[in-house]
């Protein structure tokens, strides 16, 4: 019989190839390279982000394992510019989720832009003084947290956050007058810390003098600029190798200049948001280590 070729309705079959484990295994490959990317992206000890949001404070407090809390809002949200910088920030910086929000005070410089981060993503818990509800843009933050279901606990002295990873945040507060509490927020790596005073008024001034000093690493000096907002006793206090300020460029009170030249003078290594941008701070077993666009002065 003569040969002829196989027509289709020959059994004639191609060998099959199962494809599905080695895809399988591609994807998890991936996705293992994905997670140790985001992994690596987030620091390692514990890091502290001073925003550039003016005369005013905004602090993003992160950990290896994407844990995150922010301390204070930015001030008076002016034209929405706040709540930009903060939900900005948060995007680039691959922040979904905020474990808490630390509030320093409840004036506008204290949360302007929380009521945005309250809409837009989800927070564990709200931290805020007592007061909270006695001023109008408190009263917006309470109104919110209520509306989202977020918990609202009072500042008290001697809170532990634990970050994970060995950072924590510790709080404490200090009684100025009968109506008035100083809040301090330091944040704790190994041996290596960083003092947050937010906001010191004259009367906190001498309260921090007759009590034990809050020795730090690194200090964020208030950012009043007010004559009575003068560091040197606050630097002689904390003794730290770095001083961070939260300053606007067109601050050219004579408050603010002989503040900075206060600072300047002392040889502390200072960084200021103006001229710096965003800075930030690295915590990591009794290291510090600051990074920012650090231009001449």
């Amino acid at each position: 019989m003569p040969f002829r070729p196989a027509e289709a309705s020959d059994d004639i079959e191609a060998p099959e190839t199962n494809l599905g484990p080695y895809v399988l295994a591609l994807l998890l490959v991936a996705c293992a390279a994905c997670a140790v990317g985001l992994w690596q992206s987030w620091p390692r000890g514990a890091e502290i982000c001073a925003l550039a949001v003016g005369d005013a404070d905004a602090l993003v407090v992160r950990v290896a394992g994407r844990r995150a809390v922010l301390i204070d809002g930015g001030g008076a949200d002016q034209g929405g510019s706040r709540s930009r910088a903060l939900l900005s920030h948060f995007m680039e910086s691959g922040i979904k989720r905020l474990d808490a929000v630390i509030l320093t005070g409840s004036r506008a410089r204290d949360v302007g832009g929380i009521p945005s981060v309250l809409r837009e993503m989800p927070v564990g818990l709200v931290l805020a003084p007592a007061d909270l509800r006695a001023t109008p843009h408190g009263r917006i933050v309470a109104l919110l947290c209520r509306a989202t279901r977020t918990p609202i606990g009072v500042l008290a002295d001697g809170q532990v956050i634990h970050l994970g990873g060995g950072a924590e945040i510790r709080l404490r507060t200090w009684r100025v007058d009968r109506t008035s509490t100083m809040v301090g927020v330091r944040v704790m790596h190994g041996r290596a810390s960083a003092e947050i005073l937010n906001s010191v008024t004259s009367a906190g001034i001498r309260v921090l003098r007759g009590s034990p000093p809050p020795r730090a690493d690194v200090l964020k000096v208030p950012a009043q600029g007010q004559t009575w907002a003068n560091p040197t006793e606050l630097l002689e206090s904390v003794g730290p190798r770095v001083a961070v300020v939260s300053r606007a460029g067109t601050s050219t009170a004579k408050q603010w200049r002989d503040v900075i030249e206060d600072l300047l003078a002392s040889g502390v290594d200072v960084w200021m948001t103006d001229t710096d941008g965003a800075i930030t701070v690295r915590l990591r077993n009794g290291t510090v280590a600051v990074h920012g666009f650090r231009r001449r002065r």
